[in-house]
């Protein structure tokens, strides 16, 4: 299998560790444009371009994302909406997308960029945000949790600011917030703390219908 990360990553992946190790802008944390190979690139957002779509809601009664339902609810006052997107009907879609992600090959170069040992890939989950869609602050630790990295992908194009839906990093022991716009092909890699705080901004009713897609893949 041709390698899932492109040979532009690939021989980048010292300096890539050097910067993933820094406090520069967060700790743990990158931002690595031109990640995918540009033939799964294709593959990739034409399958998403075709897929069919429903909406996901889920919602909390409490402040702990984790007691999160998946599912409608009427306005209550008690309730607080989490997030709002589409998920695709048919997962098996993006088959192309999880095979590469779970390749022993992606996994050791991912594990070689960071500096963590990896062996494992959840596979991975697209997220299609819409007008109005959004992703309120988190952090994707859970307590147990095997997780060691999670890899973000935007497969969007031709997104401009006044859409919204910046994706927004703010770890909690960190001074400064690191806000990361939709662009295809560009990767946030972190790894997951009680402190990783992160969210989606909401995206304007003026922007364009299932243009901006989200990959995201967690390895442990």
């Amino acid at each position: 299998m041709t390698s899932a990360i492109s040979f532009k990553v690939l021989r980048r992946r010292d300096s890539i560790r050097d910067s993933f190790r820094s406090h520069d802008p967060l700790p743990r944390f990158a931002v690595i444009e031109d990640f995918l190979n540009p033939g799964l690139l294709k593959r990739a957002v034409a399958c998403c371009q075709r897929g069919q779509y429903s909406t996901f809601c889920a919602y909390t009664r409490s402040e702990d994302i984790r007691a999160m339902k998946e599912e409608f609810c009427e306005p209550n006052g008690k309730s607080i909406y989490v997030s709002v997107h589409e998920r695709l009907l048919d997962p098996a879609a993006l088959d192309c997308l999880r095979e590469a992600f779970e390749d022993k090959a992606t996994i050791s170069a991912l594990s070689a960029m960071t500096g963590i040992p990896l062996t494992t890939s959840s596979g991975g989950l697209l997220t299609c945000w819409q007008p109005g869609s959004f992703l309120e602050c988190h952090t994707d630790y859970a307590p147990g949790s095997k997780t060691r990295l999670v890899v973000s992908l935007s497969l969007t194009g031709r997104w401009r600011p006044s859409y919204g839906g910046m994706g927004v990093f703010s770890w909690g022991d960190a001074p400064r917030r690191v806000r990361v716009p939709p662009r295809r092909n560009a990767a946030v890699l972190f790894v997951p703390y009680a402190r990783s705080y992160h969210w989606v901004e909401q995206v304007s009713d003026k922007a364009p219908p299932r243009r901006r897609f989200t990959w995201t893949v967690q390895f442990w």
